[in-house]
């Protein structure tokens, strides 16, 4: 399998380094080309299909985020890694918004870049290589960072864990995680996380004679009275008043 990869840069020494690095390492594995600007990047991607994209976020003409903005509008989600200086990581954000898979920090460092390149690829769905431009994804699907953590979340929901334990899986800082699972989610990780294990508790309410104490460890939740509370004002009703609704 070849993977084709366009990076997008308009500093020829950032350029060159990137797409040296990748080429270098990848060898036969992968084609890498290049544009000088967003414009130019926007063009080649609807010439040719790409499985990846890595882009500097200010350049002349048009930027990383316009041109991913430009993708995103054409309903194009092909999976993207941004370059951003120290100082704008304000930029980023913006570009997690618009579904941007990572950032790199420039200069970049050949290990990270290697290792972001590479966790991409890999999380890339086997029918959407070499075929991005022509998959219409929705944004909470697209992001395989996001689709790892829920996963995980719904395995292992009996365990305890915090945003830095699934961040930590996912190879993602924590702050960044955050804000780019509330962008593609729509909620909080917290709050996220609270209906998961509430939608569990109804599951196992209706369907089982487990006790509460049994719940509660299905669920992860140490205290049987964290869970009434955190239940009720989810709905509204007690775990008890919940199941003997259904039952009758």
């Amino acid at each position: 399998m070849t993977y084709r990869v366009l990076v997008t840069d308009d500093e020829k020494h950032s350029r060159l380094g990137v797409s040296s690095t990748l080429q270098t390492w990848f060898k036969d594995d992968m084609q890498v080309d290049t544009a000088v600007n967003g414009s130019e990047a926007l063009e080649l991607i609807q010439q040719q299909r790409y499985d990846l994209l890595i882009t500097d976020i200010r350049m002349p003409q048009m930027s990383g985020l316009e041109l991913l903005e430009a993708l995103r509008k054409r309903k194009n989600g092909l999976p993207t890694i941004l370059l951003t200086g120290f100082a704008e990581f304000e930029y980023a954000q913006q570009g997690i918004k618009l579904g941007a898979a990572d950032y790199l920090l420039k200069p970049v460092h050949q290990e990270q870049l290697i290792a972001t390149v590479q966790r991409v690829l890999e999380q890339l769905p086997a029918d959407s290589k070499s075929s991005s431009s022509e998959t219409e994804i929705e944004l909470t699907s697209r992001n395989p960072y996001i689709i790892e953590a829920m996963q995980y979340m719904e395995t292992y929901m009996a365990q305890s864990f915090t945003i830095k334990d699934i961040s930590s899986y996912v190879h993602l800082n924590p702050s960044y995680f955050s804000v780019l699972f509330k962008d593609e989610v729509g909620v909080p990780f917290t709050d996220y996380v609270i209906q998961m294990r509430t939608e569990k508790a109804k599951a196992l309410l209706r369907d089982s004679q487990l006790s509460l104490e049994q719940i509660c460890e299905r669920i992860g939740i140490q205290s049987t009275s964290y869970f009434i509370k955190m239940f009720k004002k989810s709905e509204g009703v007690t775990p008890k008043q919940y199941r003997e609704s259904k039952i009758k």
